[in-house]
C-alpha cells in the first residue's frame, strides 16, 4: 500500500484527543519566500462528519509545484463556515502529502450552537506551516468531531503560499 507509513503514522495521531494533554511545542518562527499561491474554494454545504477519526473534507485538496533548488516553506490558510452542536469541538488539521503540518490539530470551533437552534455558523480561520522539497505535493484539509457528534464544515478556502 502506498504511503502506508503515513497511515500508521496518522492512525496514532488520530487516537489522541483533540485537545491537547501535555505540554505545547515550542513556537516554530522563519522567514518564507513564498511567491506562489495555489487555492481550492468551494460552495459546498453541509460537509457533515461525526467521525472522531480525521478524515478528507470534501473540495479541500490543494496541488501544487513547489520550485527552486532546495526545500522551502509552505503555508496554508484555510477559512470557512462551520457549525457543530452544542458541547461539542471540532478539530481541524492541514496535511502536507499525508503528513501533518505544524502545529497539529486545531479546534478550529466549539460550541457554537449552543443553544441547539441551528443558528450557530459562522467563519473562522487558521493556518499551518511546514517545509517541502521542489515537486509536486499536495494540501489536504481534514476533520473529526471530538464526542462523536456531527459538526459541520460548509464553504471554505484553502490557499497555498509556497515557492
Amino acid at each position: 500500500m502506498k504511503n502506508s507509513g503515513h497511515f500508521v503514522l496518522l492512525s496514532v495521531l488520530l487516537s489522541a484527543p483533540l485537545l491537547p494533554t501535555t505540554a505545547l511545542a515550542a513556537a516554530k518562527t522563519g522567514d518564507c519566500p513564498a511567491v506562489k499561491v495555489a487555492f481550492t474554494a468551494s460552495d459546498l454545504l453541509g460537509s457533515t462528519t461525526n467521525s472522531m477519526a480525521l478524515v478528507n473534507l470534501p473540495e479541500a485538496s490543494v496541488a501544487f509545484s513547489q520550485k527552486g533548488n532546495k526545500a522551502a516553506c509552505v503555508v496554508v490558510e484555510f477559512f470557512a463556515n462551520s457549525i457543530e452542536a452544542p458541547g461539542e469541538l471540532l478539530g481541524v488539521q492541514a496535511l502536507l502529502d499525508g503528513a501533518p503540518m505544524f502545529p497539529n490539530v486545531v479546534v478550529f470551533s466549539s460550541d457554537s450552537d449552543e443553544n441547539a437552534n441551528g443558528n450557530g455558523s459562522a467563519a473562522r480561520a487558521f493556518s499551518w506551516v511546514s517545509s517541502a522539497a521542489p515537486g509536486a505535493h499536495v494540501v489536504q484539509i481534514v476533520y473529526a468531531s471530538q464526542n462523536g457528534t456531527p459538526v459541520t464544515i460548509n464553504k471554505h478556502t484553502t490557499l497555498v503560499l509556497h515557492r
